[in-house]
C-alpha cells in the first residue's frame, strides 16, 4: 500500500519532459516542474511535457510530430505514414488472407512469408 501511495505522490509532483530535435526525441528527463523552471539548455532542440493527448509516454529515439503535437513509435518503413491516432500506417492495407505476411519497402507491397 505504502508503495502505491508513495508512486501516486511522485507522480503527483514529477513531470516527464523530452527534448526533440529533428522531429526525433534525444533526451527525456523526470523532473518537478519547479527544476525545469530553471533549467539551461543551450544545445540544439527543444524541450517538450509529455501529456496523455501526446498519445505514448516519450522515450529516446521515438517519433515527435509537430503538426499533430504526438509522440510516436519510429516509423517502421519510409513509406509509412503516421495517421492521427499516432499509428504508423502502411499505402496498401495488410491483406485479410488468414497468413502471415511482411511488409516489402522495395515494392511497397504485402508479400506472404514462406515456410521452408
Amino acid at each position: 500500500m505504502d508503495n502505491a501511495r508513495n508512486s501516486f505522490l511522485y507522480r503527483l509532483i514529477m513531470t516527464i519532459y523530452a527534448k526533440a530535435r529533428d522531429r526525433k526525441v534525444v533526451e527525456v528527463i523526470d523532473v518537478e516542474a519547479s527544476y525545469f523552471k530553471t533549467l539551461v539548455d543551450d544545445s540544439p532542440g527543444f524541450w517538450l511535457e509529455a501529456t496523455p493527448a501526446r498519445k505514448i509516454a516519450p522515450y529516446v529515439g521515438c517519433y515527435w510530430d509537430y503538426y499533430k503535437d504526438i509522440f510516436a513509435h519510429p516509423q517502421p518503413h519510409a513509406s509509412w505514414t503516421l495517421n492521427s491516432n499516432g499509428e504508423w500506417e502502411p499505402p496498401t492495407a495488410e491483406p485479410d488472407n488468414g497468413k502471415a505476411n511482411y511488409w516489402d519497402e522495395s515494392s511497397k507491397s504485402w508479400k506472404e512469408i514462406i515456410k521452408d
